[in-house]
């Protein structure tokens, strides 16, 4: 007898002695047969002051239409927090469909394909929340409202398989992907922003940004017409912006709190040196 038939008639008498080893290699079997469908994404603007970002994903799994979303609400999340939820067109999130487990990880594949082409899509994302839903199994267990739910605990194990390169968190009924640092984030986004308002090409070593520790980067423009930009964030105590207009000799010295108003205010300068 071969090896590999040894091995399997092991495997066999085992999953007879142990069912939860034979449910574990029936999953496993599953999962590696699941694919992700295609997709389609449109993004859509509430008149709700609250929702400022909404991402809806649209895709199809056995003539069952479903749906992902990935949203921001200023009331409830915190900047660069965005929450993901997803389920059937005619039942809603979470909603039990009643069909064997290739479909459930059909659906959790494409789900996590969507979910990386959110990532990519949008530069601002610091972490992504995502919530299993209590249902009736759970209920009969006395689950409660911040209580694990076994929909989560399975949602997390296929999460962490799926985005190893990603710190993948279990906080309560939420699982949470820490995507980017807040440090990162914002090192990128002051990137992007003196790239656009630049009238000259910014050196690429200028661009690259410096790190003085866990909490503190900077970064500048180098010394090209018309604006020299000096920005030095600190996890702690703000974001300073110097540099000098050298058509007019002014000099520039701020602090803020925000990034959004550091923005505002180089946006500005470059703004009323371009128009000089």
């Amino acid at each position: 007898m071969k090896r590999r038939d040894i091995k399997k008639r092991i495997f066999e008498k085992l999953e007879y002695i142990d069912p939860i080893l034979k449910e574990r290699r029936l999953v496993e079997n599953q999962l590696m047969e699941a694919e992700a469908v295609p997709f389609k994404m449109t993004p859509q603007r509430y008149a709700d002051e609250g929702m400022k970002d909404n991402y809806s994903y649209k895709f199809n799994v056995n003539d069952l239409p479903y749906h992902a979303n990935l949203f921001h609400d200023n009331r409830k999340h915190n900047d660069g927090v965005f929450e993901l939820s997803f389920g059937t067109e005619d039942k809603g999130d979470f909603h039990r469909v009643g069909k064997d487990l290739k479909h459930m990880y059909t659906v959790l594949q494409t789900v996590a394909a969507i979910t990386r082409d959110f990532i990519n899509k949008e530069p601002h994302v610091e972490k992504i929340k995502i919530e299993g839903a209590v249902d009736q199994a759970d209920v009969d267990q006395g689950a409660h409202f911040f209580s694990p739910t076994k929909r989560k605990n399975a949602y997390l194990r296929f999460i962490q398989n799926n985005f190893p390169e990603y710190d993948v968190t279990d906080a309560g009924r939420f699982i949470e992907i820490k995507v980017r640092d807040e440090l990162d984030n914002a090192l990128n986004r002051a990137k992007n922003m003196l790239k656009s308002v630049s009238s000259e090409p910014i050196p690429t070593h200028a661009l690259q940004g410096v790190y003085h520790n866990d909490k503190q980067w900077q970064i500048d423009t180098d010394f090209i017409d018309p604006i020299y930009i000096d920005i030095n964030a600190d996890g702690q105590y703000g974001i300073y912006v110097t540099g000098e207009n050298f058509d007019t000799g002014e000099e520039f010295n701020e602090t803020f709190q925000d990034f959004e108003s550091m923005e505002k205010y180089v946006r500005q300068l470059y703004a009323n040196a371009n128009a000089q």
